[in-house]
């Protein structure tokens, strides 16, 4: 038989065991994997589309010209801009507008349709080449050359330009032509005229009163 004393020892025992267990932490199990780390994160500067930067020059005949131009974006808007002028673009291939700003180039004042491929940090060069055709005017009646008259240029159903006849040679754009000539206070269409790239021409309007 067991003492008072070696019984209170033994229940001392048991309660340590008991206490020591309650105290243990807890053994991991599969469920609890530390979460994985979040993703770096992006600055707002990386996160904007790629972009690189665009120049044009409009020349015509081999020499620089006044023109203005537009880059049409996303939603409507446009971006305006001067020749010479370093513009920012999105990567890729972007569509621009270039226009003579005046007659004293091409009488016509025609507008260029230009795709400039862009590039990442990079600057595009263009030349916007204006092609042209220089044109003297005479009309002719009953084969004789008329007084200096007002002519009206057609091109593809509208006055693109108004010139005198038998004056001085100017600037067109290339291309196929009708004319509407005053004569005797009638006005006579002419048609067939062609304007030939690179070239100087005397044309003469055969008019019909």
């Amino acid at each position: 038989m067991f003492g008072s004393t070696t019984l209170a020892l033994i229940a001392l025992s048991c309660a340590g065991a008991n206490n020591a267990e309650e105290n243990r932490a807890p053994a991991a199990s599969a469920g609890d994997e530390p979460p994985p780390s979040a993703a770096p994160a992006v600055s707002e500067e990386e996160s904007k589309p790629a972009r690189g930067r665009i120049v044009v020059q409009a020349k015509c005949a081999g020499k620089p010209v006044v023109a203005v131009g537009k880059m049409p974006i996303e939603r409507g808007f446009v971006v305006d801009f001067k020749m010479g002028q370093e513009f920012s673009a999105e990567v890729g291939t972007r569509h621009i507008e270039v226009t003579l700003d005046d007659d004293s180039a091409l009488i016509d004042r025609p507008t260029l349709q230009l795709e400039v491929p862009v590039e990442p940090r990079k600057t595009s060069n263009v030349d916007a080449v204006f092609p042209w055709a220089k044109v003297q005017l005479n009309v002719l009646a009953h084969g004789a050359v008329q007084p200096p008259t007002s002519v009206k240029l057609i091109r593809k159903g509208a006055v693109v330009a108004e010139v005198k006849s038998s004056g001085p040679a100017f600037l067109i754009s290339p291309g196929n032509y009708e004319a509407d000539v005053q004569l005797k206070g009638k006005t006579v269409r002419v048609k067939g005229l062609v304007f030939f790239e690179g070239t100087e021409q005397v044309v003469p309007l055969r008019a019909k009163p």
